[in-house]
C-alpha cells in the first residue's frame, strides 16, 4: 500500500473510532434526559461506524466509499443533533470531523462538494430551530456550532491545499532523485546502475520472446594520453561529445545509451539483429569522426576516434546477460588489436 493510503488509512480509523466512542458515551445519557430519538440514532451511528472500521480493515480498496459513507453518515448525525439536542462536547467533535475527513480522505472536489451540502444544511438547520425555540440559551448553542462549523470548513480547505502542495513538492522531488540516481552527471546518458537494470529485463524478454538482441560496447582511442595532453576538463569535453553522438544515432525510445564506466560506453539494442546493430555501429563512428576533434598523441588519427565492439544474442550460447556483455567485450578489445577506429562483430 502507497504511504499516502497508509496515512488515510490511519487519519479514517482515528476519526472514525473516535466517532463511534463519541456516539455510545452519550447513548446512555441521552436515554436519561429524554432524548430517545437522538439516543436510538447515535447507538445505530456507533454501529454503523463500527461496521466501517471492519470493512476497511478487512478489504483495504473499499477505504474511498468507506470515507463517503463516514462523511455523509457524520453529517447527517450532526445535524440530527443540531435539531434535537443542545451544545456538548460531543457536538464539537461532530462538527469538526466531518468537514476535516471529507476533505483530507475524499480530495479537495469531493470534499468540498460534501461540505458545502453540510455547511448548508448546518445553516438550514439553525433557522429551523431558531423559529421553533424562542431561549437564548439555544441561540448561544447554534452559533456555537456555526462557528465551529465554520473554522473547521476553513481549516480544512488550507489543510489540503498545503498536504496537496507538499505532496507535490515530494513527488518532483524524489522524480529528480529518481533520474540524477539513472543518469550519468557528466555525460547525461544513463549510468552503469541502469543498463545493468535494462540489460537483465531486455535479455530475459528476448529470451522468453525469442527476438534479437544487440549490445554495442565502445571505447575511446587512446583517451588516457588525450587526457594527459589536454586535461581533464577537455577529456570531460571529449566524454561528452562522444555522448551526443551516440544519442544521435540511435532513432527508438527502447534503445538504452549508457556511460559504461570512464571512456567505455555501451548501447543496448532491443529486437535488433547484428546487420541493424552494426549499422548503429557505423553511425556512431561516423558521427563521431566527422566532428573533427583533434588528438595530438593518437597514432591512428590526428582526430579522435572510436573502436566499438558488436555481439548479437545467442539464443543457445548465451544462458546469462554476462554472455552477452562478454563477447560484445572481446569484439571491442578485437577492433583495438586490428588497428582501432574500426567495428568488430562477435
Amino acid at each position: 500500500m502507497e504511504q499516502s493510503e497508509k496515512r488515510k488509512q490511519n487519519v479514517f480509523f482515528a476519526a472514525d473510532l473516535t466517532l463511534m466512542i463519541t456516539a455510545f458515551l452519550f447513548v446512555h445519557y441521552n436515554l436519561i434526559h429524554g432524548n430517545t430519538l437522538l439516543g436510538i440514532i447515535q447507538c445505530g451511528g456507533g454501529v454503523i461506524f463500527l461496521g466501517l472500521a471492519v470493512l476497511v480493515y478487512r478489504k483495504r480498496d473499499t477505504l474511498a466509499i468507506a470515507s463517503w459513507f463516514f462523511t455523509v453518515l457524520s453529517s447527517g448525525f450532526m445535524l440530527a443533533m443540531m435539531a434535537f439536542s443542545t451544545l456538548h462536547v460531543t457536538n464539537l467533535a461532530w462538527a469538526v470531523l466531518p468537514y476535516f475527513l471529507s476533505m483530507f480522505l475524499l480530495g479537495m472536489k469531493g470534499g468540498r462538494i460534501i461540505g458545502f451540502v453540510y455547511l448548508a444544511g448546518s445553516i438550514a438547520a439553525v433557522f429551523t430551530r431558531l423559529s421553533v425555540l424562542d431561549a437564548s440559551i439555544a441561540l448561544v448553542n447554534q452559533v456555537s456550532i456555526g462557528m465551529a462549523n465554520i473554522f473547521a470548513f476553513v481549516l480544512a480547505v488550507y489543510y489540503e491545499k498545503a498536504r496537496s502542495e507538499n505532496e507535490k513538492e515530494l513527488l518532483m522531488k524524489n522524480r529528480e532523485i529518481e533520474i540524477m540516481s539513472h543518469h550519468d552527471g557528466l555525460t547525461g546518458l544513463f549510468n552503469r546502475r541502469f543498463f545493468d537494470h535494462a540489460l537483465y529485463q531486455e535479455f530475459h524478454r528476448a529470451k522468453r520472446e525469442h527476438q534479437p538482441l544487440a549490445l554495442i560496447i565502445l571505447d575511446i582511442d587512446f583517451f588516457k594520453s588525450y587526457n594527459d595532453a589536454l586535461g581533464h576538463l577537455q577529456g570531460d569535453s571529449c566524454l561528452g561529445e562522444v555522448a551526443e553522438a551516440i544519442n544521435a544515432s540511435i532513432t527508438r525510445s527502447t534503445d538504452t545509451a549508457t556511460r559504461y564506466g570512464g571512456e567505455e560506453f555501451a548501447v543496448l539494442l532491443p529486437n535488433t539483429d547484428m546487420k541493424g546493430a552494426m549499422t548503429v555501429a557505423e553511425r556512431i563512428r561516423v558521427k563521431m569522426e566527422t566532428k573533427a576533434i583533434p588528438h595530438p598523441l593518437s597514432s591512428v588519427s590526428s582526430n579522435i576516434t572510436l573502436s566499438l565492439g558488436v555481439a548479437q544474442l545467442s539464443q543457445e550460447e548465451d544462458w546469462e546477460q554476462n554472455d552477452l556483455i562478454r563477447r560484445a567485450d572481446r569484439a571491442l578489445y578485437a577492433s583495438k588489436a586490428g588497428g582501432r577506429n574500426r567495428i568488430t562483430c562477435a
